[in-house]
């Protein structure tokens, strides 16, 4: 089932109840050691086991992110200026003389993230505050319809899709499924897949 909300335009798919076990596996742990080393390990992914089941009643997800367009009609409307705006700043990944890095730079924000988007990219440089003044928003042109983000279950949940595997793809090439951390672009990223997707950003 599908409902598209009037005011921002979003769509959303009903999530049925069930139950499907929550984190990683031991199998994928060792994965992830082997592959990329302890350190990374614990410094990304240790916080993820045990796995263990979760049960959750059906719900209504956003079927995509908030998109900049989505999220223009939020600014238009109340006049909102985001943490970003009000600092002059946001972190951005840019190539500097050393190579490319993460840094907080003038002039960014949730319109100029650098680099090419249009308003059906999903909205950056937003922070917890801006999002939840969205929800906010969003809530108050509602007729009696609650919106919030999900919760790290539902979220897990609705992505895996039945999918016990460690990504929803399986052990298929990413790029076919996803714009991922991938090789041959303009950088590679420290974790990046053994693939070439087409998109650097």
């Amino acid at each position: 089932d599908t409902w598209r909300d009037p005011v921002t335009g979003m769509e959303f798919v009903w999530v049925p109840e069930g139950c499907f076990q929550m984190g990683q596996s031991e199998s994928e742990k060792e994965w992830l050691i082997k592959t990329y080393g302890r350190e990374k390990y614990d410094k990304y992914w240790n916080d993820e086991t045990p796995r263990h089941q979760v049960c959750l009643s059906g719900f209504w997800m956003a079927k995509t992110e908030v998109t900049r367009g989505m999220f223009r009609k939020f600014i238009k409307a109340t006049g909102y200026r985001t943490d970003a705006d009000k600092l002059g700043k946001a972190f951005v990944f840019y190539e500097s003389s050393s190579g490319w890095k993460w840094e907080e730079r003038s002039g960014y924000n949730w319109e100029k993230a650098g680099y090419s988007q249009t308003d059906s990219h999903p909205v950056v440089n937003v922070s917890w505050n801006d999002v939840q003044a969205f929800v906010s928003w969003v809530n108050s042109q509602s007729s009696g319809i609650v919106f919030r983000l999900p919760s790290e279950a539902q979220w897990e949940y609705a992505c895996r899709g039945n999918n016990s595997a460690m990504r929803y793809w399986g052990d298929q090439n990413a790029c076919q499924f996803a714009n991922v951390a991938a090789k041959g672009g303009k950088f590679n990223w420290d974790l990046s897949f053994d693939c070439k997707d087409g998109f650097d950003f």
